[in-house]
């Protein structure tokens, strides 16, 4: 089995994007851990609360948690001894369209949040790459939902 992600990864706030981190790097470096592999301290949940669960319903509820920690003055690492098997995108699907849905309303919701108005902007880059590479793939299911997203129309 490959390695999905070393841990975490790092947000790109020009591009509106996170990259997770595929090999060992500085533990100053990451912004965020995957939800899949962490442990928090008591004390970190008691500062600054649990996911936010009001804003992010699945995605980037992760990365907002650790941009939080990080804003709270607390660091995070990674423990390199230790190893998770995950199934990553086992419910959606890697390019599945609920998946691609979700994924921009909450990257929308993330951006706005730590960003406010530029957030906005931030997000219309992101969501307009995300675009590009369905449409080039021909996934155009995917691009109606993403639009979905984007548009803030509901899914059944």
């Amino acid at each position: 089995s490959s390695i999905q992600v070393y841990g975490g990864g790092k947000v790109n706030w020009l591009l509106g994007t996170s990259v997770s981190y595929k090999t060992s790097v500085s533990d100053n470096n990451f912004d965020y851990l995957s939800g899949a592999c962490m442990l928090v301290r008591t004390s970190v949940i008691k500062k600054i609360g649990h996911f936010d669960e009001e804003s992010f319903f699945m995605y980037w509820e992760d990365v907002d948690f650790g941009v939080r920690i990080k804003k709270a003055g607390w660091k995070i690492g990674v423990c390199e001894t230790s190893t998770l098997t995950h199934e990553m995108s086992k419910s959606l699907g890697r390019f599945g369209i609920i998946k691609d849905y979700y994924t921009i309303v909450s990257l929308k919701a993330f951006f706005k949040k730590h960003k406010g108005i530029q957030g906005i902007f931030i997000s219309h880059i992101a969501i307009t790459l995300k675009l590009v590479k369905r449409l080039l793939a021909l996934k155009f299911k995917n691009v109606l939902y993403i639009l979905k997203g984007y548009l803030g129309y509901e899914i059944k």
